[in-house]
């Protein structure tokens, strides 16, 4: 027969942690409420750009490697590129400039870097991939909501 006993707690306005009691062995679950502690719409305007940073430093890297057979193929990146301001001037309706361009700068700088690394098989060594984690560790904290 399972028991359960639960206890809420909650020491965050917008976060709870369940203590739960099952069969016997004590668990801890923090439930985080994300829609309210993570500036969602932020971090996918932030998300949008990086993504034709992604998409578009990719097709360089092929264009450079002579694997694009067209240098004509240029021309997409500098298109894409044109739609960057548009995105980010939306983006400034829910956020600061500081923060928008920071979210930006963090996805951009991960993303590519992991296309890097497991697309065209780039190696870094510990100290950049401790840089990649704190790059990332840092996203978190830009998109977190502040009261």
């Amino acid at each position: 027969m399972k028991s359960s006993i639960e206890v809420n707690y909650a020491p965050f306005e917008r976060g709870v942690i369940k203590f739960l009691l099952l069969d016997g062995r004590f668990q801890i679950i923090f439930v985080c409420l994300l829609q309210e502690m993570i500036a969602w719409q932020s971090l996918l305007y932030g998300l949008v750009m990086a993504l034709i940073d992604t998409g578009m430093l990719g097709l360089v890297k092929e264009i450079s490697k002579n694997s694009a057979k067209s240098i004509a193929l240029m021309t997409i990146p500098t298109m894409a590129y044109a739609i960057q301001p548009w995105v980010f001037l939306s983006g400034l309706k829910n956020e600061t400039m500081t923060v928008m361009n920071l979210m930006w700068d963090l996805l951009s700088d991960v993303l590519v870097s992991l296309v890097g690394i497991f697309y065209f098989g780039e190696q870094i060594g510990r100290t950049k991939t401790v840089g990649l984690i704190l790059g990332i560790i840092s996203l978190m904290l830009m998109a977190w909501k502040e009261d």
